[in-house]
């Protein structure tokens, strides 16, 4: 008798377990590969002749792919005060040239803040010449923010020719201009070099000294006073420690009209949504990416006292990217989504993957001073969102293998 063939969906199955395997296989042979790669440099600069290793250089750290090199702290932080009731550090990012927005996120977030800065060799001096002087210049900046500079792996006598030493100051007053005229390096436009917002992250994230972070971009302001109200409702407002651990408190982010001026508090923001000049982050651009947050609810919402308390719960939706608060036991952010898009999406994926709930916060908001616009991007835009997709939907079958006993799943229903 002839044994009736195997059934379709059987082999379906099959061929996606293989799929399945061969990838995670893939993983590690690549991940060992480069961790060979970080090695080899490290050795190098075990064994350097005695004549080269007479001239000192702080230990740099690498990527888990050897591609990009991490200096932790790389200012004198004997000043910064970071009293153990503080509970919350924005962890943020930029290239050097986008150092002149850290004034003003600094007087209004007034709290610990861990900044990645990425910069390339070429201009690694300018960008530490930059940070030392805008702590001179700005006390608020000496007091609360932590610097780490990330660059791509240089070669070894490139290593070596980096100086940590503080020379001079820039002039407060030219500060801006400074960077505008030296620095080479810019976001999404460094030559060969994607931007690593994800790695950047994780770096603030991973010398964060609070129990909480705050991940923001750096373009971005909370409202004044933020920080301490978000401490004083994580100490009292909310309950449970097991809770607190697996749930992302969401901030409702807001773009605010070029000429407009930034909202200080609800009540200000509410009129100038009814006025025209404020309107929910990605309007235009990506709707869906914040609509989950629900910003008619939000803004209906009773009673414009600057307490932080949570609004309502909301379930997770494909493609969403909202601005979070979590613990510092939340998952880190995916390394491989460098440039533009998906690099948000996927974290708040994997958070959902991982069983957190989703509990928007009442009062406290972001600010992006400027209307999100279409044709305000640079060169490659698209092109890298399209290649960031398609590493998305790699990434959610990997949360699968992951997280192998949550149901859920990223994947958009539509």
């Amino acid at each position: 008798m002839c044994r009736s063939p195997l059934p379709l969906a059987w082999v379906l199955i099959f061929l996606v377990i293989v799929v399945l395997i061969l990838q995670v296989v893939h993983l590690i042979i690549f991940s060992y590969l480069e961790t060979l790669r970080s090695e080899r440099v490290k050795t190098a600069l075990r064994n350097l002749p005695s004549k080269a290793s007479a001239q000192p250089f702080p230990y740099f750290h690498m990527d888990t792919r050897g591609s990009y090199q991490i200096y932790y702290s790389v200012v004198d932080e004997s000043e910064m005060t970071t009293p153990p009731y503080r509970l919350v550090t924005m962890v943020t990012h930029c290239s050097s040239h986008n150092l002149h927005y850290l004034p003003i996120l600094v007087d209004h977030w007034r709290g610990p803040i861990s900044l990645a800065v990425f910069t390339s060799v070429d201009d690694f001096h300018v960008t530490l010449r930059a940070i030392h002087s805008y702590m001179v210049c700005y006390p608020n900046i000496q007091q609360y923010v932590q610097f780490h500079i990330v660059l791509p792996l240089a070669p070894l006598n490139h290593i070596l020719s980096l100086n940590f030493t503080h020379n001079s100051v820039v002039p407060c007053q030219k500060l801006t201009s400074y960077l505008d005229k030296h620095i080479k390096t810019k976001n999404y436009a460094l030559t060969g070099v994607p931007y690593p917002n994800n790695l950047l992250r994780n770096v603030g994230r991973l010398k964060s000294r609070t129990k909480f972070h705050l991940v923001n971009d750096i373009d971005i302001l909370p409202n004044p006073g933020i920080s301490e109200e978000i401490d004083r409702f994580l100490e009292t407002g909310y309950s449970g420690e097991d809770d607190i651990r697996q749930t992302a408190f969401v901030l409702p982010v807001f773009e605010v009209e070029e000429s407009s001026p930034v909202p200080n508090d609800k009540l200000e923001l509410v009129a100038a949504v009814r006025g025209g000049s404020v309107r929910q982050f990605y309007a235009e651009l990506c709707y869906r990416c914040h609509s989950n947050t629900d910003y008619d609810q939000w803004l209906l919402l009773e009673g414009y006292d600057s307490s932080i308390r949570v609004a309502y719960l909301v379930d997770y939706h494909p493609m969403w990217e909202p601005f979070v608060i979590t613990h510092k036991s939340a998952p880190l952010y995916e390394e491989r989504f460098k440039q533009y898009g998906y690099n948000r999406i996927s974290h708040i994926c994997e958070l959902h993957m991982a069983g957190f709930t989703f509990a928007v916060l009442d009062s406290g908001f972001l600010s992006h001073q400027g209307f999100k616009r279409k044709g305000n991007f640079h060169t490659n835009k698209d092109d890298e969102n399209a290649a960031n997709r398609a590493l998305y939907q790699e990434f959610m079958e990997e949360l699968h293998v992951k997280y192998p006993d949550i149901s859920g799943s990223c994947r958009d229903p539509v």
